[in-house]
């Protein structure tokens, strides 16, 4: 009995499936991960206050975990200069 090899009957495509990767979030799960509603991303998008994105496709926008941490480091700077040193 002739039976085809293993890696010819996988349907699975390595060009159809996206690894998901713990370093870097959609807009979705950033949102979540920082308490922000996404409409409140989007204007911070528009004002320029945004983290970095990495555009993947389409549809596929991700934020690495490095660039959602320079965003938290420069949103408490700018906290820190708003607020009135105690004297």
């Amino acid at each position: 009995m002739n039976t085809p090899a293993p890696e010819m009957t996988s349907k699975a495509s390595p060009a159809t499936s996206v690894e998901r990767r713990d370093d870097a979030y959609s807009i979705r799960e950033f949102c979540r991960r920082n308490n922000l509603s996404e409409a409140t991303f989007y204007r911070l998008q528009r004002q320029g206050k945004a983290p970095d994105r990495m555009k993947l496709g389409p549809r596929l926008v991700l934020i690495t975990d490095a660039a959602a941490e320079r965003w938290r480091l420069a949103r408490e700077a700018e906290a820190r200069a708003m607020t009135p040193a105690a004297e």
